[in-house]
This record gives structure tokens, C-alpha cells and sequence, in this order.
């Protein structure tokens, strides 16, 4: 029997928090470590996205600089129960005591005594490790080193693979997304388990900011087309994770709960429509086995 999902219902206003199918609170808005070089560089970067607001830091083993995030986060002196912190598992550590061990290593790493959200960062190739690394997490969101847990990078059929076996439902599947690849079936599926979208490449990677559609809207919003690409996320319902190591920039990514904007009904229905499936990255959705 087939199942009616939900489709996306066009609301004009950007949520600041997101309330997780666990219960838990995470800013809407949070900043992403990709790419962002280890050491100075994301040291740096981390303590300017703190210092201008934001609550919401997104790294990962594979990125080399969960350190520097914990460094940033006692350099500028916000308490800990004030940042989400997020990191993902890599799948050359899937198994269930590897998962476990180089959870702990994040957490030595970042200096903390717990994580709020721990991903499996794709699905990779061995079913039966996924789901070990997966009951890792469960167990060590049992023992409070871990608030929440989460997917990143997994298809329908992955997240449904591993409903199967799970006892913990997954808060989060965090996926590259913008207008230019809008994954929408997956965004229904995934609001009808209660599971939320975060999107990684918010900005598409900078490699469509020429868009005309883009551009026309950003002049008559008076912002620029990366807030409009990150207040679309917003009024998706999506946790866009934005990223930069320009000041101006990391400022900019946040500046978007400013009085009058809000974009139209019509505009977010013309961003979908620029959907073209274009990824500007690695696509484990579509390459890793099931």
C-alpha cells in the first residue's frame, strides 16, 4: 500500500531553534567546519562565528578539526550548555567497538564531556558495520556521552534499511541541499518519520551565486544570494549549516532573521524550480549499497 507523504507547506517565517523528535533544542542556523583547515585557520574561523552569534558548530572526524572547535568554544568563553555541537562518525570506523572508541576520541578531542548530536557521516558500503556503528550511538546516547544522534548522506532506502533494526529513530539526516538540489522526496520522507533535514553546501559551494533568478532576488530583497538560499532552507523547515572563513561572510550567513524578510510564496516556488539535481560534491546517497 502506498503512503500518502507530507509535502512541504509554504510557511513565510524562519525558525531560529528546531525542536529534534528527541526532545531536544538546536539552533536553526549552524556553522559548518568543512574544508575549513585544521589549526589557525579553523581556530580562527570558529571564534568569529561564535563571537557573532552563532550556537551551532558542525565538524567531524573526517574534517581534522574537532580540536580546534573545542579550543574556539573556551577561548571565547560561552558556556557549554549554550553550544550544539555536532560530529559524524566516518565509516572507515563503523563497527560497533570502533564507533565507540572514536566517539570517545571526539570527545577528547573536542575537550567535552559530551557531544549534542553524532552523525554516521555516510552510509558506506557494509550493511552490517553501518548498523553496529549505529548501535554504538544508541548505547552511547544511553550512557549521556551523546544527547542526540543522526544520519548524514542516506537515501530513503538506507534510513529505511536501518529502521528495521534500530531502537532509536535517527533526530536529524543531514544531506547537501539548496534550490539547485532540492531532494524533495527524501525532504517528505524524512518530515513524515519526524526526522530533520540539516543542509550541508547550503550555497551550493559558491558555484551558482551568478544564477539570475538568484541575483534578481537578491536585489529585490536587498540581500545578497546566499541569504536567499539560506532563508529558502529556512522556510523549508531545513538547518542549513553555511560555511566561510571571511568574516563579512560568516556575519552575512547569519543575517537573515532581519525585519521584511521573508521570502514570498511565489520565490520559494521559483527556487524549487531551479532544481536540476546538481551536487557539487560526493553523492554517497546515490553510491553507497543499501
Amino acid at each position: 500500500m502506498s503512503v500518502s507523504l507530507p509535502r512541504y507547506v509554504y510557511t513565510p517565517t524562519a525558525p531560529t531553534h528546531f525542536t529534534l523528535n528527541d526532545g531536544k533544542q538546536m539552533p536553526a542556523i549552524g556553522f559548518g567546519c568543512y574544508l575549513v583547515e585544521p589549526g589557525q585557520t579553523a581556530l580562527d574561523a570558529a571564534i568569529e562565528a561564535l563571537k557573532c552569534g552563532y550556537r551551532h558548530i558542525d565538524t567531524a572526524q573526517l574534517y581534522a578539526n574537532e580540536r580546534d572547535v573545542g579550543m574556539a568554544i573556551k577561548q571565547v568563553g560561552v558556556k557549554r550548555e549554550e553550544v550544539f555541537v555536532t560530529s559524524k562518525v566516518w565509516p572507515t570506523n563503523y563497527g560497533y567497538e570502533r564507533a565507540k572508541q572514536s566517539v570517545r576520541d571526539t570527545l577528547q578531542l573536542l575537550d567535552m564531556p559530551y557531544v549534542d548530536l553524532m552523525l554516521l557521516h555516510a552510509p558506506g558500503n557494509d550493511r552490517h558495520k553501518r548498523h553496529e556503528a549505529w548501535r554504538a550511538l544508541e548505547d552511547l546516547q544511553a550512557e549521556g556521552l551523546i544527547k542526540s544522534i543522526g544520519v548524514s548522506n542516506f537515501s530513503i532506502a538506507h534510513i529505511q534499511t536501518l529502521m528495521e533494526s534500530c531502537k532509536v529513530t535517527p533526530a536529524v539526516n543531514q544531506v547537501e541541499i539548496h534550490p539547485f538540489l532540492a531532494r524533495q522526496d527524501l525532504a517528505d520522507y524524512c518530515r513524515h518519520e519526524g526526522i530533520l533535514i540539516q543542509a550541508y553546501s547550503p550555497l551550493a559551494k559558491a558555484k551558482q551565486m551568478k544564477n539570475k533568478t538568484l541575483i534578481r532576488m537578491a536585489e529585490e530583497y536587498k540581500v545578497t544570494p546566499a541569504q536567499i538560499m539560506i532563508r529558502w532552507c529556512l522556510q523549508k523547515g531545513y538547518s542549513p549549516l553555511p560555511k566561510s572563513v571571511t568574516p563579512s561572510r560568516i556575519r552575512e550567513n547569519l543575517d537573515v532573521y532581519r525585519d521584511g524578510f521573508e521570502l514570498s510564496q511565489e520565490d520559494v516556488a521559483l527556487l524549487d524550480a531551479l532544481d536540476a539535481y546538481f551536487v557539487t560534491g560526493w553523492d554517497p546517497i546515490q553510491d553507497h549499497k543499501v
